[in-house]
């Protein structure tokens, strides 16, 4: 089944049949098992469902197995997060701001971009920088990478009218996680605010987070992202529609260019939630659409 659409004014058809998860698969452990305490971050620990005489696990006698999973989100694999991810939740109203509050279009104009990452001097050497300030030895995404990234693709950010998502893919994309031996990447203050002064509505990075791991807890892109004071004031111009993804894994045979985005997600009453976002590859048509 093919679907043509308009971005940026161009026509483009889509293949939806042939769709590609960005998913990153966890591992799932039983929790009475030594290699559950040993395989760091991206991980989802199980245990037998349990009710009086019942148990849901075959090879102790259950009839059928039912795992009970304890998942957090944002450390076990792809996950979707919204503006209350920053916000206190008692002080500041949770209407409009979990998961399970934000729209989501069933199919989104994405842009994939990939992007070199720089050395921390090197970026503060071209005028780049970040909160608490960047180390020598960080690994980062900065303005200039996706600015001729999308030069490549012969986009600019100022020029997209639409509302659009991106996915930022990194070398060895689905290496990354919280608990890697090197430095992990994350955006600089000036690498964000390109993508958050577009229309960009959804921002997707293979990433443990758009932030540094070791940040003093100021998760300074993060607000940047959805406009909300470092203090987590929730103004009225906080941007509660923008998703923010993280964890992806992005397969080096997909194209940088536009894509369909099918960010299929649990939707929680929850600041995160497990998502399983898709791109379906486009071609650009002549004519109307």
């Amino acid at each position: 089944m093919k679907t043509s659409f308009k971005f940026n004014h161009q026509n483009y058809e889509a293949d939806l049949r042939k769709g590609t998860s960005l998913v990153r698969m966890p591992s799932i452990f039983p929790v009475d098992t030594e290699q559950a305490f040993d395989v760091g971050n991206l991980k989802i620990e199980a245990t037998a469902f349990k009710d009086g005489d019942f148990i849901g696990d075959v090879a102790a006698g259950g009839s059928c197995n039912v795992d009970v999973l304890k998942i957090n989100p944002h450390c076990s694999t792809t996950h979707t997060e919204t503006v209350l991810h920053i916000v206190h939740r008692q002080k500041w109203a949770l209407k409009n701001l979990s998961v399970a509050d934000v729209e989501f279009p069933i199919m989104i104009p994405c842009i994939l971009l990939s992007v070199e990452l720089t050395s921390g001097d090197l970026a503060q050497r071209s005028g780049q920088t970040y909160q608490p300030e960047m180390a020598t030895r960080d690994q980062v995404v900065t303005e200039a990478a996706i600015a001729e990234a999308l030069e490549n693709l012969k986009l600019e950010t100022a020029s997209i009218k639409d509302a659009w998502a991106l996915v930022i893919r990194t070398p060895q994309s689905g290496r990354w996680s919280y608990d890697s031996a090197d430095a992990v990447p994350y955006l600089t203050r000036e690498a964000m605010a390109l993508v958050s002064d577009s229309n960009c509505r959804h921002l997707l990075v293979d990433l443990p987070s758009v932030d540094r791991r070791a940040d003093d807890g100021l998760l300074v892109n993060h607000h940047q992202f959805w406009n909300v004071d470092d203090d987590g004031r929730v103004e009225s111009g906080v941007r509660s529609d923008r998703t923010i993804t993280e964890l992806l894994e992005v397969p080096t045979s997909l194209r940088d260019g536009v894509y369909l985005l099918d960010l299929q997600l649990i939707p929680l009453p929850t600041d995160a939630t497990l998502s399983c976002p898709v791109l379906f590859s486009t071609e650009q048509t002549l004519g109307s659409v």
